[in-house]
């Protein structure tokens, strides 16, 4: 409700619910890294130059990790220049034990997350930018400037781990740009070009960018490897009606108006629950499902194709994965283009192996995880082109 209580217009609804989206607090490790610790679950990179590293790791290079001698230079604010000597190695803080611990603890947990949720949050922040909250602060904090989306990989348990690129382009941190714009009134602007990225001149325009702000200070060398996550701020900056295009404004979808003000319109179900048999008004040799469905599941097949809005619930097991797979059949066989999101990634992969099974595998297209860099999404569309091809020459003999 508004403050005269009528209803608030849905832009409004829509631009308070997208900010509880928006995580600019220190907590964010975008916007507060951790450096200098050896008990973060990060593994910070010192005596390297962010250039050359950036450089070989784009270039596919992978690199491996070099930990100190002992405790003492663990500890170290600076480690020996000696120490730090190796090109093909990056130099840590850790010691050797500790080292192989923290790698094997992140990567698990990059397996782990990608395989449940379908994306990579495994990066390298190259350069930081050392900035405090205020002019009276103590403590400064540590943003990333650039994010490189990385892997680990070892052959086998014997081996050490080694750091690799991934086949995804490096990004800018996105939430540390509306941190500086809502709080600072400070402009940090995207890559020039994401395909190549000039380290010297984005770390430059950043130095300008900040050079009124009291003690902030562009660490164009420090690096550290961690977990970094922007998704949520990739919501919100979806979410934002201005970005839409003016004749669909996201504001003045019918959806959107029912999630956030009037609610949906109750309409009359295709079949009522006390009908009986449904052969009548769905008879079977209409339906185009491509795998076997229950009268309950045929109901709502038809419902979901005919445009209605509707819930589908279910305990595992009762056929929901088959059902979506029919629902995204027959409306592919209406002509019509289906997006199916799903929270967790194996909810995508099953629906898209039953899809395979039935041979309707180059009507999909995956945009998750791995799948979803340029290289991938072109092979992909490359694939289905051709796909098409043989099929019109079969057709054609």
């Amino acid at each position: 409700m508004a403050e005269d209580g009528s209803i608030a217009p849905v832009r409004d609804h829509l631009l308070r619910e997208r900010r509880s989206l928006l995580d600019l607090s220190t907590r964010n490790r975008l916007l507060n890294t951790p450096v200098g610790h050896t008990r973060a679950r990060t593994v910070e990179i010192l005596g390297a130059s962010a250039e050359a590293v950036f450089g070989d790791l784009l270039h596919g290079r992978s690199l491996a990790f070099q930990p100190v001698r002992d405790e003492a230079e663990a500890g170290a604010a600076e480690l020996a220049p000696e120490s730090a000597a190796r090109s093909d190695r990056l130099q840590t803080r850790l010691t050797a034990e500790a080292l192989q611990k923290r790698l094997l603890d992140v990567w698990y947990d990059a397996v782990s997350f990608e395989e449940e949720q379908g994306v990579n949050i495994l990066y390298l922040a190259v350069g930081l930018l050392r900035w405090f909250d205020d002019d009276k602060a103590e403590t400064p904090r540590h943003a990333p400037l650039v994010l490189l989306p990385v892997q680990l990989e070892r052959a086998n348990a014997a081996e050490r781990f080694r750091l690799r690129a991934r086949a995804e382009p490096p990004s800018p941190n996105l939430t540390l740009q509306a941190k500086l714009k809502a709080e600072f009134g400070l402009d940090l602007e995207d890559f020039a070009d994401e395909d190549e990225v000039d380290l010297p001149a984005y770390f430059a325009h950043a130095r300008e960018v900040v050079a009124g702000m009291p003690r902030w200070e562009i660490l164009p060398d420090a690096m550290v490897l961690g977990f970094f996550s922007f998704a949520k701020f990739l919501m919100y900056r979806d979410l934002d009606p201005d970005t839409w295009p003016a004749e669909n404004r996201l504001d003045r979808r019918r959806l959107i108006a029912a999630l956030l003000q009037n609610g949906f319109e109750a309409s009359e179900p295709l079949i009522a629950d006390e009908a009986g048999p449904i052969d009548g008004a769905l008879p079977p040799v209409a339906q185009s499902h491509v795998l076997d469905a229950d009268s309950s599941q045929t109901v709502a097949i038809a419902e979901a194709v005919r445009g209605r809005d509707l819930v589908i619930k279910g305990p595992p097991g009762t056929g929901k994965s088959q059902t979506i797979t029919n629902i995204i059949a027959s409306a592919v066989a209406e002509g019509r283009t289906v997006l199916f999101v799903a929270e967790k990634m194996a909810a995508l992969d099953v629906v898209h192996r039953r899809l395979q099974q039935v041979g309707l595998g180059p009507l999909a297209l995956e945009l998750h995880s791995h799948k979803a860099n340029k290289k991938s999404l072109l092979a992909e569309l490359a694939r289905t082109r051709d796909a098409g091809r043989a099929a019109e020459t079969d057709g054609a003999a």
